[in-house]
């Protein structure tokens, strides 16, 4: 197994994900083969990542939501599992 397949076959979901930290993290997650549910309060920011990781090749989806929020979190699993696995 290389470094670049680590999360092959893999799904990721990451918060606060629309910059810094939590961008890298879901861009790197990518770079290593996962598909990535990209969170964050920004909804317009998770998005412009997610573009970034699908032009990697790597499937993404951009979800605005609270993850304060109880409800909110079981949607964007649910859309995120559907659209993801």
């Amino acid at each position: 197994m290389f470094a670049s397949d680590l999360f092959d076959g893999h799904t990721a979901f990451v918060t606060g994900a629309a910059q810094g930290i939590g961008a890298e993290i879901a861009l790197s997650l990518a770079e290593h083969g996962a598909d990535v549910a990209v969170n964050d309060l920004d909804g317009d920011g998770a998005a412009d990542v997610a573009d970034s990781i699908r032009s990697l090749g790597n499937r993404a989806l951009g979800l605005e939501g609270d993850v304060t929020n109880p409800d909110r979190v079981d949607e964007m699993v649910e859309t995120a599992t559907e659209e993801l696995g």
